[in-house]
């Protein structure tokens, strides 16, 4: 039976309503709001993201920074990724000293190093000798001047003419080597004045005394100290020859040394 056009705009609305009820029914109003926001925040993230990023990027568990997969993530939170690592390694290794470079600075150092210990083996050689050559000449120098005391009695190296206190020395050298052996006697120095046998006794040990002085005056000269000489006058009274020759007489105008 063919409806009339009323008849259907009623029915319309008759099914509207029932759908409408059914939709409460079925969707509750705040679940169908949450739907429509997720779908709506999906919409704008899928508009903002770039395409490739959008396609290729997978689920991400932020907790842990990996992906669904267990793949890592390059998110702040996570961990870098490899490239990221070479890339810092990259960096590192350009600053890095060459294993090359090394070994050869460690042979330069080692090479002034050398130069320096045999630049300083050398001066402190140099120095050695120089100080050994030094003491080798002081003790050449030392052993020549040193004498060794004078032992017994010594005749001075001089001559004095009759009746004079004035001594006459002919050989310095002798004179200066009897300075130096008489220096070297530990106790006090006698030094005895004797005449030959002509004229009075007490002219000639006054005579005797006069040359006994003057011979100290010598060797006071020579460096010897003047407070270990004893003068003393013997006169006539130790003739060494015979007082009849001119000869002996000379020979017995004399001075004679020796060490206490």
């Amino acid at each position: 039976m063919a409806m009339s056009k009323g008849d259907r705009t009623l029915a319309a609305i008759v099914v509207a309503i029932i759908i409408g009820f059914a939709a409460v029914k079925l969707f509750p109003r705040g679940a169908t709001e949450t739907e429509a926001d997720i779908g709506s925040t999906q919409d704008v993230a899928a508009a903002t993201t770039p395409p490739d990023t959008a396609r290729d990027t997978p689920n991400v568990d932020r907790n842990s920074g990996t992906t669904e997969n267990g793949d890592p993530t390059n998110s702040a939170d996570g961990p870098k990724q490899a490239g990221t690592d070479q890339n810092t390694g990259g960096v590192a290794d350009k600053h890095k000293p060459d294993a090359k470079d090394m070994k050869a600075a460690d042979a330069k150092a080692a090479d002034a190093k050398a130069a320096a210990d045999a630049k300083a083996a050398d001066s402190k050689a140099a120095a050695d000798a120089k100080a050994a050559d030094a003491k080798a000449a002081a003790d050449a120098k030392a052993a020549k001047d040193r004498v060794a005391p004078l032992k017994g009695s010594a005749v001075f190296p001089a001559t004095f003419g009759s009746a004079s206190a004035s001594p006459y020395v002919g050989n310095r050298r002798a004179l200066k080597k009897l300075a130096r052996q008489v220096q070297a006697c530990k106790g006090s120095i006698k030094v005895s004045g004797h005449t030959d046998g002509q004229g009075r006794e007490e002219r000639n040990v006054e005579l005797s005394l006069k040359r006994a002085k003057g011979v100290k005056a010598l060797l006071v000269a020579q460096g010897v100290d003047a407070s270990r000489i004893v003068p003393h006058g013997a006169g006539a009274s130790q003739p060494v020859r015979n007082n009849d020759t001119s000869t002996g007489r000379k020979k017995n105008r004399r001075v004679t040394i020796s060490c206490q």
